[in-house]
């Protein structure tokens, strides 16, 4: 478990500043304190206004405006919503239901203390927003459609900095083999998590991947190297420029979308940009069953608006049953 380190290991000075008082995890608690409180306020609020449960409402900084503070390109009615960057970062102090806020919390405590403890407050808030971003980045061209609040990026940012961190000073970690076997087993599960889990169309991952990938990068260019190597320089180099093209990539495909937003994956398909779908009942289409729409332009809103049987339908059962209809 203790390994042979180079100098002072980064684990005894943490945990000694910290037990001291030298350090505090001012960032830990400002960011866990932030989400917290905030879902429990708006939580309560909102389940009696609509009379739902406490525990599985959303609460949070959305709340204070509705749908003003996720993250989403477009809105209900296939407003463009890409121009209204605060969303890329605030998208972080919402969160849906106690189960949700209370592992980004759980999530925060157990990886930022021990970074904030070497790293310092700065570093680690510079490190887990960068983190949101690239979960914002990641979701314009993995995703595009479904509304995303939590933290979750930043958590998964701090994965990709522990991952960074082994990278730039494995020689003054003393725990750096349980602390890698932690990691593996945390992105295990979180796989064995996805693979299980029923999808109703309701959750992106996509802000996990992205603040991951963010985390490590932003890990590499920031931490704190007390014992620099050569190699570290080249490693830092080439993080930099991934990181450099992944934001253009990210930026640019989102700007590129018109007619509604597009992921990759639809693109691949050669289908089309769609902000707005529904259930519609028409014998011509199909005597015997509902059938989905979707459209990513007003006109072909306005035109299919005009049905005399319309419903609002779940994307896990259009994505099931496929669309009927998939127009400008």
């Amino acid at each position: 478990i203790n390994s042979q380190v180079e100098g002072e290991a980064h684990e005894t000075k943490a945990m000694d500043d910290l037990m001291k008082g030298r350090v505090r995890p001012w960032f830990v608690i400002f960011e866990c304190t932030m989400c917290l409180f905030l879902w429990i306020v708006f939580a309560i609020v909102m389940s009696n206004k609509y009379g739902t449960s406490f525990m599985s409402t959303q609460g949070g900084m959305n709340s204070i405006v509705e749908g003003m503070f996720d993250l989403r390109l477009y809105g209900p009615e296939c407003q463009d919503y890409r121009g209204q960057i605060w969303r890329w970062t605030t998208y972080q102090f919402s969160h849906v239901g106690a189960s949700h806020v209370l592992m980004n919390v759980f999530m925060v405590i157990m990886l930022g203390i021990p970074l904030e403890g070497v790293h310092e407050c700065w570093r680690l808030a510079i490190m887990f927003n960068v983190g949101v971003l690239g979960g914002a980045c990641c979701y314009f061209w993995t995703d595009a459609h479904t509304p995303v609040v939590g933290c979750s990026g930043g958590c998964y940012a701090l994965i990709g900095i522990h991952i960074a961190d082994l990278i730039m000073n494995w020689h003054q970690k003393r725990f750096r083999i349980p602390t890698l076997v932690m990691i593996i087993k945390l992105i295990l599960i979180d796989i064995l998590q996805y693979t299980l889990s029923y999808d109703d169309g309701s959750k992106s991952h996509a802000a996990h991947v992205g603040g991951a990938v963010a985390g490590l990068i932003i890990g590499v260019l920031v931490c704190k190297n007390t014992h620099k190597k050569a190699y570290e320089k080249w490693i830092a180099i080439f993080l930099g420029i991934v990181g450099i093209i992944l934001i253009a990539w990210s930026f640019g495909w989102m700007g590129a979308q018109h007619d509604g937003p597009l992921n990759i994956f639809e693109a691949a398909d050669g289908q089309n940009g769609w902000c707005w779908f529904r259930q519609v009942y028409n014998k011509a289409w199909n005597p015997n069953a509902w059938v989905c729409v979707r459209c990513g332009t007003m006109e072909c809103i306005d035109e299919m608006n005009l049905q005399q049987n319309i419903m609002t339908v779940s994307t896990a059962e259009c994505a099931a049953n496929g669309f009927y209809y998939d127009g400008r």
